[in-house]
């Protein structure tokens, strides 16, 4: 090694650093491979929550129409006078049980 590699290497105790220099390429290289992971984890991520968005978006419109469908039930059961065969059990409109109820209170 020549003198001036030494003198490089050598940490100058009054001063309290070291003389050599940073290793500038290396440095840039790891940069450019930081930056870069960076990229490619932020395009991924991109593509899969939009691929989640999606399936989330179709999943809400599929059920939607069983839904409405299962509501009409629901509401035809609470507003129609009716009598269950298998149990005996006599319905009768919600509105028409809320005047009873009040009707009964009232008493």
């Amino acid at each position: 090694m020549s003198g001036h590699d030494e003198e490089r290497r050598e940490i100058d105790v009054e001063a309290g650093y070291e003389k050599r220099d940073v290793n500038l390429p290396a440095v840039l290289c790891a940069a450019i491979i930081l930056v870069g992971s960076i990229i490619i984890s932020v395009v991924i991520l991109d593509g899969y929550f939009s691929k989640v968005t999606e399936e989330l978006r179709n999943s809400y419109d599929a059920p939607k129409s069983q839904l409405n469908e299962l509501r009409a039930e629901k509401r035809e059961q609470l507003e129609q006078y009716r009598v269950d065969t298998t149990t005996g059990v006599q319905r009768i409109p919600i509105d028409r049980a809320m005047d009873l109820l009040v009707e009964e209170n009232q008493r």
